[in-house]
């Protein structure tokens, strides 16, 4: 779908505000990956009258994971107290300290508030409101997972690993947001249609794991599946080539779990299907940036 003008402008606006507070990443990120990676992968059930506020909903939470993503893997950053002040802001519950002054904590109150008000406005944001707001306390989860996993490294395993590491990639929480942009809602299809996020969030975190890794180890970041993997998996002789087969057939399974869902659910899931596959054409065009 082409962008509009407005909807370049929104972009490009909240795009400078991030990067006035903070500044750590790379600002392609936040102007191709992020809005690209979104609109390949939104379903075909959002309204073509709202699909520019969808991306632009899903770009607030994409700047939120990436915002207290920074402060809980990457030593150079890291600031426990902080982040426990920030993730309190989704209760609703604002600190008295000093941080309520620090630009990363207004950066963090800003984009929730603007993620919440932008989703409002959707056709079925109020219904689910409830639904996001769970969502996001897992992707808060799958953060403070990698806290403990730089705090306490003996506490790594691959295991728990896989089952919080998908969460830091937000893609439930934003299949959500497409949900409430849908012009068409069967309550009772919105178990299948998490199930179908559920497979594409582990993709999309093997995406990311097989784009990343390099970089983390340079960050000293110690919260990458394949780290883990290779210095606490069940074999004896972990292989970092193999591993990386290993995933790369897992995504392809993912792939096939979510096509077989194709009469139930009220969107089109190989369409979807294919914009799984142009994300991880996306995360390797941009490896190193990322």
């Amino acid at each position: 779908m082409l962008k509009s003008k407005e909807d370049n402008q929104n972009i490009d606006e909240l795009v400078n505000f991030y990067l006035n507070y903070s500044n750590i990443r790379n600002e392609r990120l936040f102007r191709e990956f992020l809005p690209k990676g979104y609109r390949d992968t939104t379903i075909s059930s959002v309204s073509k009258e709202v699909f520019n506020e969808v991306i632009l909903s899903k770009l607030y939470l994409g700047m939120i994971i990436t915002l207290y993503d920074d402060f809980a893997d990457n030593p150079k950053y890291k600031n426990p107290t902080l982040l426990k002040e920030m993730y309190l802001l989704l209760e609703g519950i604002e600190t008295t300290s000093t941080n309520r002054t620090n630009n990363i904590y207004i950066l963090a109150k800003y984009l929730l508030e603007g993620l919440f008000e932008t989703v409002g406005k959707l056709p079925n944001g109020k219904t689910l409101k409830s639904l996001l707001e769970f969502d996001l306390r897992q992707v808060f989860l799958a953060n403070r997972y990698s806290e403990l996993l730089n705090d306490i490294p003996g506490v790594a395993n691959i295991n728990e690993s896989k089952h919080h590491g998908p969460y830091n990639m937000g893609m439930v929480a934003a299949g959500t947001i497409d949900l409430m942009g849908s012009s068409r809602l069967s309550k009772y299809k919105i178990g299948k249609s998490r199930e179908i996020f559920l497979s594409a969030q582990r993709y999309g975190r093997i995406c990311n794991v097989l784009t990343t890794f390099e970089r983390e180890m340079e960050e000293g970041d110690l919260t990458n599946e394949i780290y883990i993997y290779l210095n606490n998996g069940d074999s004896t002789r972990p292989s970092l080539k193999n591993y990386k087969k290993k995933l790369i057939v897992e995504m392809d399974t993912n792939i096939q779990h979510i096509l077989s869902y194709f009469k139930e659910v009220d969107f089109n899931v190989s369409a979807y299907a294919s914009g799984l596959k142009e994300l991880f054409t996306l995360h390797r065009s941009l490896k190193g940036i990322i």
